[in-house]
This record gives C-alpha cells, sequence and structure tokens, in this order.
C-alpha cells in the first residue's frame, strides 16, 4: 500500500512539473514573439520615418497590400502612419498596410538625362575628332549617334521611378 502511494505521488508530481515547466516555456515564448514583433515594427518605422524626411512635398504612390493603390504629395509619417494630401484633404494610412513606396519622376530627372545625352555627344565628337581627320558630316554624324546612346544611358539611370519595398 505504502508502494503504491509513493508511485501515485511520483506520477502526479511528474504530471505537475511537467505541465507548468511546458505552461511557462508557452508563455514566455508568446511574450518574446510580440515583443520582438513590437520592437521590429518600430525599428521599421524609424527607419522610414528617416528615409522619408527628403520626400516631404514630392510626388509619391503607395502601393498598400489589398492591391489599392494612393498618389498624392507626401505630407510627413507620423505616429506610425503616412501622410498623403490630395488636393486639400490628407490621407493617413498605417505603415503596415504599405507593401512598396513609389518615387514619382519629376521633371528635373529629364534635365539629367538631357545632360547625359549632350555629355556622351561631345565625348564621342571629341574622340572621332582626336583619332583621325573627320569631316563636319562625320562629327554631326558621330554627334548623333553619341547624343542616342546618352540619351539611352540617361533614361535608364536617372528618369525611373524609385520603388521602396517596405515589407
Amino acid at each position: 500500500m505504502y508502494r503504491k502511494y509513493i508511485g501515485n505521488s511520483l506520477f502526479r508530481m511528474f504530471i505537475i512539473t511537467f505541465a507548468v515547466a511546458f505552461l511557462s516555456v508557452g508563455a514566455a515564448a508568446g511574450q518574446t514573439a510580440t515583443s520582438e514583433s513590437k520592437d521590429i515594427n518600430t525599428a521599421k518605422f524609424i527607419r522610414i520615418k528617416r528615409m522619408s524626411e527628403s520626400w516631404r512635398d514630392q510626388p509619391v504612390e503607395l502601393r498598400l497590400h489589398s492591391g489599392k493603390a494612393l498618389r498624392g504629395l507626401f505630407a510627413g509619417a507620423v505616429d506610425s502612419q503616412f501622410q498623403i494630401r490630395n488636393n486639400l484633404e490628407v490621407a493617413k494610412v498605417p505603415v503596415v498596410d504599405i507593401r512598396e513606396v513609389v518615387l514619382r519622376r519629376q521633371p528635373q530627372d529629364l534635365a539629367m538625362v538631357g545632360l547625359t545625352s549632350a555629355g556622351v555627344s561631345a565625348l564621342l565628337t571629341a574622340g572621332a575628332m582626336l583619332g583621325s581627320k573627320t569631316t563636319k558630316q562625320q562629327q554631326i554624324v558621330v554627334a548623333g549617334i553619341g547624343a542616342a546612346i546618352g540619351f539611352a544611358i540617361g533614361w535608364k539611370a536617372f528618369y525611373q521611378n524609385i520603388v521602396i519595398q517596405i515589407e
């Protein structure tokens, strides 16, 4: 009878110890996952806020996880929300809902394309003039080819939308 009592109490003690250990590990794991998630979101928002300081009053497009896109002028990032101005309204969009931010190209970017085109054109023309005696017609042809190559390089390098992944 004494052995039966010891056996039952050891079994109960084992079950209780196992249950307490299992529940405490589960609770601790849940707390760290939640706090890690909050820390990651906070760090992400701080990074986004720093990055977005230069976007103020620039045309942007916010692409949301739902597939919807919002366009407007970037007003700021406050309380983990982006603020976008459309006409007189200010739309607030939580950062967690945003998949990517697209910075729209602007006329200044097209000026960079023109400068690149002119620079490559001048470089090729100067190279053609140094290499051998060329006629004016040959110089014009080389300048035109250089302008076309410079335009293609400038278009690919400078006149593109900038897409920033948020997730």
